[in-house]
């Protein structure tokens, strides 16, 4: 489960994320989607409000305060990347959301701020209304020396 530890809290410097980062990425494609809002990969706690949700041609990351959002275009494959990366010397906490290697939303988050889920959520993969291509789900819990990946 990606979200069972808090990952990225800023004002937890023995927090491996907060030292870091973590990563996780996507690669899939959507087609025949009937419903663009329909969820076909997600991972979110309705709770607290923490997790990621992709749909038919857009993917969202929360954390309990911040979110952010890109779109892209259905039946393309992809690689979406969900990143939380805290910068000591700066004092700030970002997120964002990647596609195919370019940040597309990016957002300040407090240090306050939770990745922890209430209820951690297993990921969900799936929808009735858009068939879904998944090629593979990497997780870096490290600036990408460390990679732990579901294929």
């Amino acid at each position: 489960m990606p979200f069972d530890k808090n990952y990225g809290q800023g004002n937890d410097l023995d927090n491996p994320g907060t030292k870091t980062g973590k990563m996780i990425e996507v690669e899939l494609a959507t087609r025949n989607c009937v419903d663009m809002n329909a969820p076909v990969l997600s991972c979110y706690d309705p709770v607290n409000g923490v997790g990621i949700q992709i749909f038919a041609n857009g993917a969202t990351f929360s954390s309990s305060g911040s979110s952010t959002f890109t779109d892209f275009k259905e039946e393309t494959h992809i690689r979406l990347g969900f990143m939380v990366e805290c910068d000591e010397r700066a004092d700030r906490c970002f997120m964002s959301v990647v596609a195919d290697g370019v940040p597309q939303g990016i957002a300040v988050y407090s240090k306050a701020d939770t990745f922890k889920q209430a209820n951690p959520q297993q990921i969900v993969i799936g929808s009735d209304e858009c068939d879904v291509d998944l090629y593979a789900i990497p997780f870096r819990i490290a600036r990408s020396n460390e990679t732990n990946t579901i294929q």
